[in-house]
């Protein structure tokens, strides 16, 4: 009996002094809490799990609602304020991971700026909410290229 309680301990014990998992590797990089690694000569990627979401507070789908911070999931519906894409937990709700695509589309949602002038030694951009962005003029490095409008070069 003994020895099998110090087997168990033993076995125990030899847990915790490894903190990083690998899949597919028996030495992940230490610096990894997960290193997922395919097999020689194979390129595979990480299936994120793929959740039907009703709307941006739907947690009903998730284990019986019990969400933890940052989860990540690829949300397969299109309705409700939500489209087909990665998704992360966020308190509340569920918010979008945003690609360049997203980034462009969304731009009108974006106050214009109405105003860019300078103040004192600092140029100032205004938007149509009043907020005011400075910088100091001479931090700016401008970079641009000049072509001539008739021939494009």
């Amino acid at each position: 009996m003994k020895k099998r309680v110090i087997t168990i301990g033993v076995l125990m014990m030899s847990g915790l002094a490894f903190s990083q998992v690998g899949i597919g590797t028996k030495a992940p990089h230490r610096s990894a809490l997960l290193e997922l690694k395919a097999g020689a000569g194979e390129y595979r990627g990480m299936l994120i799990p793929r959740i039907p979401l009703k709307d941006s507070k739907d947690v009903s789908q998730i284990n019986k609602g019990d969400v933890a911070e940052s989860l990540l999931v690829f949300n397969t519906t299109d309705g409700n304020g939500l489209t087909p894409g990665f998704y992360y937990w966020k308190g509340k709700e569920w918010l979008r991971l945003l690609n360049n695509q997203d980034a462009i589309d969304n731009l009108d949602n974006f106050p214009k700026n109405e105003v860019m002038g300078k103040e004192g030694d600092q140029l100032v951009l205004r938007d149509t909410r009043g907020h005011a962005v400075k910088t100091p003029i001479q931090d700016l490095n401008i970079v641009t290229t000049i072509k001539e409008i008739e021939s494009g070069k």
